[in-house]
């Protein structure tokens, strides 16, 4: 049920139940608590909580009874549950669909529980798999509604961004209309070369000659302009996607990570590719051929009405069942064709994941299966595609003969006059021809229907892209300000969805020039607190202070170029050792890209390779070990001498003779610099200025190595743990030496 609809039905309801309390939150769910669909609403208010079901109160608590409140995730649905002193209840059950809400709900009983300030929630969460106007749900993996979307706005956006050939549009048209006339002028030397030639008491092959060449003439007209046409058609198209995919791809890279994360590779190629391919196929094809085609069947439908009414009234008989199957048929051609594409992007997502980590594949000997899995994937894209193309190829004939059976009236009824000698057989024929053509571009619109959809849904897709990066960028307002590297986190909140928080509540300082190690369990919160340091995303809740202003006040490019990071995964881009290098800071010279490869300990290996920095690294750096490709990724983050540096795990894929070279390296490069560090031996760690222990998303214990192994909490248990293992290890080796 749509959400406005459900409020209003059981707004009275909820007034009876809950009286004058202001109502803080309330939304629509879809399950009761045995998992059945019902129709009901949820409310929450400063002293209780209140559910109805079917109209019927089901639920009603104090809110000063509880003691926490939160969102349990389950298949295909989840719940929100309340604790009290001694047990826990379930307060609603509903679909995913509505997760985001009520993960709003749980944390606003909460703040009204520890008697936090609290808002009356607004309904801006923006991960709702629903339309907000008619509350269906959005098409797979968008946020468009193809119920509520404006189709014709699709068209005129695609318009708009067609500036830079719309010369060559005007050119088409002009063409266009030249063939135009050529095709009305061609019937009327048909008339004259029966009447005047064939069937006239006095031939003369002067006039058939004059009037054979006429049509030579007029035929090598249309020729020359079609050759010319398609080609101005074809460089307008072209240079119509390329703008597109240059914008979509620009304000891609501008995008957040967590909306780029949320989309599969897969999805976005298919959009850049194949939807701007739509698009193409569309505007050079379709668009510009309709405004003609509709023109030159206004002129004809003109001419036979001037010829003879009463013949043209029986070409237009069939037309109104036709358009009103047309209209029929378009809304399942859509559907059908939405399934269609979203199978395509199910089948290049395959094709992306197993190439991605083809090495992976080949190690486990899973080639076999993965091409069964592939076949079963384009089978069922195959059988969708033919199921479409089948209903398409059946149902059109079907409906251009019942256009076309207005054409059998004209000849009965023509036949007659023709007998009667009220018409000419050259007036018959001229007519016949007219309606042939109207028959074909009325044969034209039928299939426009088809073509229509196709070029909205991918529209829709491309400009869903589009949309969402202006949003983004336009709600920064960043300014240029001078970084010193002291960070202040206050009451830093975050969750990659929105219901489910990785960081709680995080306070703390950094110093400039303090070194800080990140410790905890796997799944703490550690990468994400660095994620958030690296401005990959925003804090859900409180703020990040850099030398007193809010993290998201800083010009973005500028403080990324103040920022040298080491992830774990050491990504390298297909080109030379050199360029990698220099990625982070294109200005660099070989010389600084050498100082930087020799504070990382990569010079040396660099240097025995054949080609030294001019070495091709091969895709993803594939050709170098992955120690090698770590110190390069070292070198990277240190060549533009950032002043805040970030490692994550940057060691992690280095012997422990290579990680203790390149942590003695470190020490020269981190002086006096803001240093994130996680390390994955923890030992690494102590000569940090300060250890922050993560756990469960929340800050355990801070302090220096030596300070925290007196606390003998986490930290020191962690530290022991992993002792332990490695001398394990050791055992183990020298048992098998």
């Amino acid at each position: 049920m749509p959400e406005a609809t459900a409020k209003t039905e059981y707004s009275d309801a909820l007034s009876r139940a809950l009286g004058k309390e202001e109502i803080l939150f309330s939304s629509p769910y879809d399950l009761n608590a045995q998992g059945k669909y019902v129709n009901g609403i949820f409310a929450v208010t400063k002293e209780s909580v209140c559910a109805l079901e079917e109209g019927r109160v089901v639920l009603i608590l104090k809110i000063n009874s509880l003691k926490k409140v939160c969102c349990g995730e389950y298949v295909g649905n989840a719940i929100l549950e309340a604790f009290t002193e001694d047990t826990r209840r379930l307060l609603v059950r509903f679909s995913m669909c509505h997760i985001e809400k009520f993960s709003a709900a749980a944390e606003l009983i909460n703040d009204i529980i520890e008697k936090a300030e609290v808002k009356k929630y607004n309904n801006v969460h923006s991960d709702e798999k629903c339309c907000p106007k008619c509350g269906r749900p959005f098409l797979r993996g968008t946020t468009v509604c193809r119920h509520c979307s404006d189709k014709f706005m699709m068209i005129k956006r695609i318009w708009a961004l067609s500036k830079s050939c719309r010369p060559l549009y005007i050119a088409l048209l002009v063409l266009f209309w030249i063939t135009s006339i050529v095709t009305v002028v061609t019937p009327m030397l048909n008339k004259h070369l029966v009447n005047d030639v064939l069937v006239s008491k006095t031939p003369t092959i002067g006039r058939l000659l004059i009037i054979v060449l006429l049509m030579v003439l007029l035929s090598v007209i249309t020729t020359v302009i079609n050759v010319v046409r398609d080609i101005i058609s074809s460089k307008a198209s072209n240079l119509l996607v390329r703008d597109l995919r240059n914008d979509i791809y620009s304000k891609l890279q501008k995008m957040s990570l967590g909306f780029i994360e949320e989309k599969k590779a897969g999805d976005l190629m298919q959009r850049i590719n194949n939807d701007t391919q739509r698009i193409q196929s569309f505007v050079q094809d379709i668009a510009i051929m309709a405004v003609n085609e509709l023109f030159l069947f206004l002129a004809i439908a003109i001419i036979t009405f001037t010829i003879n009414y009463k013949m043209a009234l029986l070409i237009f008989v069939p037309m109104p069942v036709s358009l009103y199957f047309v209209n029929i048929i378009r809304k399942s051609i859509r559907r059908r064709y939405g399934r269609q594409w979203r199978k395509m992007d199910v089948l290049t997502n395959r094709i992306t994941d197993v190439l991605n980590g083809i090495k992976v594949v080949k190690v486990f000997g899973r080639e076999d299966d993965e091409i069964d899995r592939f076949r079963d994937t384009a089978a069922s894209v195959r059988d969708l595609t033919c199921k479409n193309e089948k209903y398409v190829y059946t149902v059109f004939p079907l409906i251009r003969f019942l256009m076309s059976f207005g054409s059998f009236l004209v000849l009965l009824y023509g036949g007659f006059s023709v007998i009667n000698k009220s018409m000419s057989l050259g007036e018959l024929v001229q007519f016949s021809t007219y309606g042939s053509y109207l028959y074909a571009k009325l044969e034209w619109f039928s299939n426009l229907p088809r073509h229509f959809m196709m070029a909205t849904i991918s529209s829709q897709r491309v400009f869903e892209l589009l949309d969402k990066a202006d949003e983004e960028i336009k709600e920064k307002e960043e300014k240029a300000h001078d970084i010193s590297g002291k960070f202040d986190f206050n009451n830093v909140t975050f969750g990659y969805k929105s219901y489910r928080k990785v960081l709680k509540n995080i306070t703390s300082s950094v110093e400039k020039g303090e070194m800080i190690g990140l410790v905890g369990h796997s799944g703490a919160g550690k990468s994400t607190m660095i994620n958030l340091v690296m401005r990959l995303y925003n804090p859900d809740k409180g703020k990040i202070l850099l030398d007193g202003i809010n993290l998201l006040e800083y010009d973005e490019n500028k403080y990324k170029a103040s920022l040298g990071v080491v992830l774990q995964e050491s990504y390298l881009f297909s080109g030379t050792i050199l360029s990698n290098i220099k990625y982070a800071s294109p200005d660099a010279t070989l010389e600084d890209c050498i100082i930087a490869a020799k504070k990382a300990n990569a010079h040396d290996f660099i240097m025995k390779l054949p080609d030294g920095y001019n070495t091709y690294v091969g895709e993803k750096g594939h050709k170098l070990s992955g120690g090698e490709r770590q110190r390069i990724s070292i070198a990277r983050a240190i060549a533009a001498n950032p002043k805040i540096i970030v490692f994550d795990e940057a060691t992690a894929s280095v012997d422990t003779e290579t990680e203790i070279k390149i942590q003695q390296a470190l020490k020269n490069v981190t002086e006096g610099k803001t240093v994130f560090a996680i390390a994955h031996r923890l030992s690494t760690l102590k000569n940090a200025d300060r250890l922050i222990v993560i756990d469960d998303g929340k800050i355990a214990e801070e302090g220096t190595h030596s300070e925290l192994m007196k606390k003998n909490g986490i930290y020191a248990s962690l530290l022991k743990a992993q002792q332990e293992m490695i001398t394990i290890e050791k055992e183990k080796k020298e048992e098998g030496e």
